[in-house]
């Protein structure tokens, strides 16, 4: 999937390079590339989704997983923080945030304003 999101953001941005061409209506050539990114900002933002909760169930599982498996053992109890997923829930409002802003900035671009 990151290559996948990499590919996507590589095409997003050849979008926004193009020169239209001479012999074209300039004003639907734009709107076929507005329209064309407008989908694949679609694509990327819904493939950074999937990635980020790929990551956090992956992380759950294995914090779960640490701990029933170290106190099954008897072995050194393994010791939950939640100061780590507080940090992790701010990462993510930070990212969502900044996101939000990145998403209103080309809408703004898109309708001109």
């Amino acid at each position: 999937k990151l290559v996948l999101l990499v590919e996507t953001a590589a095409e997003a941005l050849s979008i926004l390079s193009d020169e239209a061409p001479k012999e074209a209506n300039a004003d639907q050539f734009v709107h076929d590339r507005a329209m064309r990114f407008r989908d694949l900002a679609s694509r990327y933002f819904s493939l950074v989704n999937d990635i980020q909760f790929a990551l956090r169930s992956h992380t759950h599982y294995l914090t779960r997983e640490a701990s029933i498996t170290s106190s099954a053992n008897k072995i050194i109890p393994f010791k939950t923080s939640t100061f780590s997923q507080q940090k992790e829930l701010e990462i993510w409002t930070a990212a969502l945030d900044t996101m939000s802003q990145r998403i209103a900035e080309i809408k703004a671009i898109g309708l001109g304003i």
